[in-house]
């Protein structure tokens, strides 16, 4: 069995066993405790392994909590006992005398260390503790740097992290089609109990579009735009096979049955850069201009997937082509969602003017008016405040000061060029064409103040010190 193949089905394997683990919370603990004791000496004894498999969690499940368990009161999670035991390993590397490499901490990586700083010491001068920490705790995943620096990477681990990404990117893709079909077919009592499984796990958001159409949305689903990326890559320079031109009607399917306009928006303005990127690579365009028929039949095809999933009469369904049709056009016009955004801009900007230099501090409260129909039926007259913010690059101003957005658009830009200085492989076209589609997103929603954001970026920090150690580094299609 393949890599990409054993990682596919470990994943659904894991998922099941999250629910095993759902409803029982003594199976949670005791998976956790052995999950931190594994990943601890895993990452004393084969630290690229257990960063691998932090990797893929991230990647999988986007808020971490596919297995959690309360413990004196405090909410284990996945995610942290996975952090908790490579930082545990990596303080007893550092203890033995291994030490990270001076190059994994390049200048904008330390401005940016030194603006959440900031945003930390102000937040926890002037705002509840408990805030500060809700909303800048997903900074910590930065410190994955440490170990990431200790391990000297090489090709063949290149390698590795592409089919990482694609086999992921299939895992993502399959569950949210899995979870279109399910939600269109199946009885109340049964969405009922799938839903509440997913919502408390934060597995993904089910949301009912019309009485069969369903929106599935979770924030891992970025990881299929950078896997569509690679694919297409390998497409235009004919190196795809035909399982990997299927996979990309797969990633299209998914990505439309997010229903996401930030995802349809990074898609669109990284697309633009991988285009151009190809072109400045001296790919013929020609041979660009070839396989857009390829892309444009496998996306259709992706389309008409998803149109089948929902309306194939097995069981019974009322799904029609209308109904499919309505459902991606609503996207496009403006709703609750884009209203609510539109009317929190002004108290943010309001805030930021109070302190533009230094910014508010992580736990930062703005107040605003929600059209949202939860926070009306609450609340009538929709005045809301909140902390966590859907403008992400002014998210980062309010809470950090100017250096928080300087220090992100100079790591950013020292990323993509990094990553296209010395490679056209498509791992590295998809990886540089990924972080200007991840920005693009950050504008209407918070992705690089998240573990996601931060992760994808960490890992890109990961492949240019790959590079900047061989004179030459080539992946084969």
């Amino acid at each position: 069995m393949s890599l990409g193949t054993t990682v596919f089905a470990s994943l659904w394997g894991l998922t099941a066993l999250a629910y095993a683990a759902y409803i029982s919370s003594e199976i949670s603990l005791v998976l956790l405790g052995l999950v931190f004791l594994v990943t601890f000496i895993l990452a004393l004894k084969r630290l690229p392994i257990a960063l691998g498999i932090a990797f893929i969690e991230l990647m999988a499940f986007s808020h971490g909590h596919l297995i959690r368990a309360e413990l004196f009161g405090f909410t284990l999670s996945l995610r942290m006992v996975l952090f908790a035991g490579i930082m545990l390993a990596t303080g007893v590397l550092l203890l033995q005398g291994k030490r990270p490499m001076k190059e994994s901490f390049p200048r904008p990586l330390v401005l940016l260390i030194a603006a959440i700083a900031l945003g930390i010491t102000i937040g926890a001068a002037f705002n509840p503790v408990g805030d500060v920490f809700a909303d800048g705790n997903g900074y910590l995943y930065i410190l994955y740097i440490l170990p990431a620096s200790m391990v000297v990477w090489n090709v063949s681990k290149l390698k590795i992290m592409r089919t990482l990404i694609l086999s992921v990117a299939a895992y993502i893709s399959s569950l949210t089609l899995v979870l279109i079909y399910l939600f269109s077919h199946v009885g109340v009592s049964t969405q009922r109990v799938i839903y509440t499984f997913i919502r408390d796990l934060r597995i993904a958001e089910v949301t009912q579009v019309s009485d069969v159409i369903y929106r599935i949305f979770s924030p891992a689903q970025f990881f299929i735009i950078i896997g569509f990326f690679i694919l297409l890559v390998l497409v235009v320079q004919k190196k795809a096979s035909s399982g990997e031109i299927l996979l990309l009607g797969l990633f299209t399917s998914s990505l439309i049955a997010s229903l996401s306009r930030s995802f349809w928006a990074a898609i669109g303005v990284g697309g633009i850069a991988l285009l151009i990127l190809l072109i400045s690579n001296r790919t013929q365009i020609k041979r660009i201009l070839g396989s857009i028929w390829r892309v444009l039949l496998v996306s259709l095809g992706g389309v008409a997937l998803l149109w089948v999933l929902v309306a194939i009469p097995i069981p019974n369904t009322s799904a029609s082509l209308g109904d499919f049709r309505d459902t991606i056009e609503s996207r496009t016009d403006d709703d609750v969602a884009i209203s609510s955004r539109w009317n929190l801009l002004s108290p943010m900007w309001t805030e930021i003017k109070e302190n533009p230099l230094v910014g508010k501090g992580f736990g930062e409260t703005v107040q605003y008016t929600s059209d949202d129909p939860r926070v009306r039926e609450a609340n009538p007259d929709g005045i809301i405040e909140v902390y966590a913010f859907e403008w992400g690059w002014i998210d980062l101003w309010l809470k950090m000061g100017i250096l928080g957005p300087i220090a992100m658009i100079w790591l950013s830009m020292y990323i993509i060029t990094g990553l296209l200085k010395q490679n056209t492989s498509a791992l590295f076209l998809a990886l540089g064409s990924g972080v200007i589609a991840l920005a693009a997103a950050h504008f209407f929603s918070p992705y690089l103040n998240h573990p996601i954001g931060l992760g994808y970026l960490l890992v890109c920090l990961v492949v240019i010190q790959t590079s900047n150690h061989l004179s030459e580094v080539h992946i084969p299609g």
